[in-house]
């Protein structure tokens, strides 16, 4: 069954919407996600993306059209959606994790290992931002993507 793009939102909308449902009526509070300086080169990385930085434990949730990074209990998310059903390379959960949010795409980072991913959006502008940092990293696995969305969980 080939499903057209319009389908795949649809989808990925309906098991992302009980997600968010379930964090923004939770009962747990605590702080908002701050970006955090946590190393000068992934810093650097971010200023040259336009993005900012998040760290904490960071949980991978990876489905046939998207892959969702839940950061500090929910407090952000962010959504991928995938070019195609196949599996993205991902770390799984990571106690200590750094993620670089910008509107090209998506760098994520375990620091224990230095193993870094990047999920760049599917357009030229977005693959030419990413090419000037691509150099920084030793340990990288690169993935195109249709686009994606955070959500930072202002309730909780």
């Amino acid at each position: 069954m080939k499903f057209v793009p319009a389908d795949r939102l649809y989808r990925l909308a309906g098991w992302l919407l009980p997600v968010m449902a379930l964090l923004l009526f939770s009962c747990q509070k605590g702080d908002n996600p701050v970006p955090h300086p946590p190393a000068s080169d992934f810093v650097k990385v971010a200023e040259e993306l336009h993005g900012q930085v998040y760290s904490g434990v960071i949980e991978v949730y990876q489905e046939d059209d998207g892959i969702v990074f839940s950061c500090n209990d929910g407090k952000l998310l962010v959504a991928l959606q995938k070019l195609n059903a196949d599996k993205l390379p991902v770390s799984g959960n990571i106690e200590h994790g750094e993620i670089i949010c910008s509107s090209a795409g998506i760098v994520f980072r375990n620091p224990a290992s230095n193993d870094v991913w990047t999920y760049v959006n599917n357009d030229p502008e977005s693959i030419k931002e990413f090419e000037k940092v691509v150099s920084q990293f030793k340990n990288l696995t690169q993935s195109l993507i249709e686009g994606h969305i955070r959500i930072n969980n202002l309730l909780s």
